[in-house]
């Protein structure tokens, strides 16, 4: 729910933008009159690239406005290097839009990435990123809901809704300009 609505909320608007989701191809809707390109090493996810965004060398430098990393790079082997990555391929005045949780242990061998605010600012700020925010999402609900969820394998996104104050972040949204 707040990873959506963050997303939403952050993607640039405008005409002939061209963007990158690292990760995708998301479920979230594109700004109209906007066109996407995705990567992912995982075939069955019907990116447009197979490939990891630790070596994004398919493109060119300063190829997008924008790229989106929702849920992803926490599951990145190399993230500071995959930030390189993604800040070669984004234009000046571009921008990176991810998400990533933050407080439940790692779920598996390749769950690295569940840093805390301070880590992401310093990481995107070694990449070259300025204006970093590492803004947190969720509150007492929200971490209610997500404990429900993992118990029941199966709870909607209804309990999190009564959050209006994001306390008790399960995760933290990144918007990081080049």
């Amino acid at each position: 729910f707040w990873v959506d609505r963050f997303v939403a909320a952050h993607l640039p608007r405008g005409w002939g933008l061209h963007g990158l989701d690292v990760g995708g191809p998301s479920p979230q809707p594109r700004p109209r009159a906007q066109e996407w390109a995705s990567i992912n090493p995982d075939p069955a996810m019907h990116a447009t690239y197979i490939g990891v965004c630790e070596d994004l060398g398919i493109f060119p430098a300063a190829e997008f406005d924008v790229c989106q990393a929702t849920d992803f790079l926490y599951l990145v082997a190399d993230v500071p290097k995959a930030l390189r990555e993604i800040h070669r391929v984004l234009r000046p005045a571009g921008v990176l839009i991810a998400t990533v949780p933050c407080v439940w242990p790692p779920a598996g061998p390749a769950d690295w990435g569940r840093w805390p605010k301070a880590r992401w600012e310093a990481v995107l700020s070694v990449a070259g990123f300025r204006d970093v925010r590492v803004m947190p999402l969720g509150g007492p609900w929200t971490m209610v809901e997500q404990v429900l969820h993992d118990w029941l394998d199966w709870w909607p996104p209804v309990l999190c809704r009564m959050d209006r104050r994001m306390t008790w972040p399960v995760a933290y949204g990144i918007v990081a300009h080049v």
